[in-house]
């Protein structure tokens, strides 16, 4: 069997056994993939992974964001792999988060490479479109002109305001948004805030290879944002529900206090996706 890294020169070659979803993630800055071929070169291991913070740093991260491993060999050869990539961005801690289902070789796995293993409630929430549009706040909250589609800023203002949002710690879960350009997001059904030259408020959606919503940024700055954040929301739920079918998953990642607010809004009792998450110290390796 053979690990090999995925770039832009291979990656479409093991797309069918990624999936899209996870394919359109490898280029960005920051993620790393790594998949195993057995004696026939078909794969049978894959993983991606996101490492964030700077190279020197004591608390420099890995995140797994997906992994599929076939068979137990598969699993060794993936993890020498990752352990070797570990070493060379001198991270410190890895993660993991994956769905409780069908991810049993995968639990098994990780436990054995140094993973502590637990089931719990995790962070992102799955809703529909119509469960937002269902949102009292969709009926309460009026307009205002200020709040236009992405689509309206050109290219040289979404990169100001984006780096602007990027430098003061605003980057909801887009680690890496100083490089992300605005084609990445739906610019129909993405907002902001304009105030005058000012770009006050970014509520960022990305639809996925198949067609899911994935509330990337939502943030609202000045005296007036926990005002206008709840009309930035309806702005952009009610341009969905015009674009998309109402039956559209939507996903919320639970990172702040707004993305928190909004999710207990919705589902007041919890009930994230079921998840097998974990770590291991690098340093311990």
């Amino acid at each position: 069997m053979t690990a090999v890294e995925l770039t832009e020169d291979n990656v479409d070659e093991y797309r069918c056994f990624l999936t899209d979803d996870v394919a359109e993630n490898i280029l960005r800055k920051g993620f790393f993939a790594f998949a195993v071929t057995d004696d026939n070169e078909n794969p049978v291991a894959g993983i991606l992974l996101e490492i964030v913070g700077d190279i020197d740093s004591a608390a420099r991260e890995s995140s797994v964001k997906w992994i599929r491993i076939d068979s137990g060999e598969a699993a060794k050869e993936l993890f020498k792999a990752y352990d070797s990539k570990m070493r060379e961005k001198n991270v410190t801690v890895s993660r993991f988060s994956v769905s409780r289902r069908d991810h049993a070789l995968e639990e098994e796995a990780l436990k054995e490479h140094g993973f502590a293993t637990k089931l719990t409630e995790g962070d992102v929430i799955s809703v529909t479109l119509e469960q937002l549009h269902s949102m009292s706040i969709i009926g309460k909250e009026g307009e205002d002109d200020r709040i236009v589609p992405l689509s309206e800023l050109s290219v040289r203002e979404f990169n100001k305001a984006k780096m602007k949002y990027f430098n003061m710690g605003l980057h909801g879960i887009c680690n890496d948004l100083e490089f992300l350009s605005v084609d990445f997001f739906e610019k129909d059904v993405s907002c902001c805030l304009q105030n005058g030259m000012n770009v006050d408020g970014m509520l960022l959606l990305h639809l996925t290879p198949s067609e899911m919503l994935i509330l990337e940024l939502m943030a609202c700055i000045g005296k007036e944002n926990t005002k206008l954040l709840p009309k930035m929301i309806r702005f952009s739920v009610l341009t969905a529900m015009l674009k998309y079918p109402g039956d559209t998953r939507v996903l919320i990642d639970r990172h702040n206090l707004a993305s928190l607010l909004l999710s207990e809004y919705l589902l007041p009792e919890g009930f994230g996706m079921l998840q097998i998450t974990g770590e291991r110290r690098e340093d311990s390796i």
